[in-house]
């Protein structure tokens, strides 16, 4: 009885499954953005797999919207790791 509860509701919230991998991962912020390693990789890896967990990112597409917004905020508020990471790419 208490197993059955505790099934019965685990189901109800949604969390049976374990969670989905992200969809987003390092290498895209390199491809896509040209961004150098680094410790703001987690900062947006996680705002975006944040998203993909509350429903609002679904695809590749929509996963790399939000990281533009991520990273433009990084950049607005003084994010210059960010910034220079993405002009040191298109350099060489």
């Amino acid at each position: 009885p208490a197993g059955e509860w505790l099934e019965t509701n685990a189901r109800r919230l949604g969390v049976m499954e374990a969670p989905p991998p992200p969809i987003l991962q390092g290498r895209d912020l390199i491809e896509v953005f040209g961004l150098k390693p680094g410790p703001h990789f987690g900062t947006i890896l996680e705002a975006v797999y944040e998203a993909q967990l509350d429903g609002r990112v679904c695809d590749r597409s929509s996963a790399l919207r939000v990281a533009e917004e991520v990273i433009g905020r990084r950049q607005g508020k003084g994010g210059q790791e960010v910034e220079e990471a993405a002009g040191d790419a298109g350099e060489g």
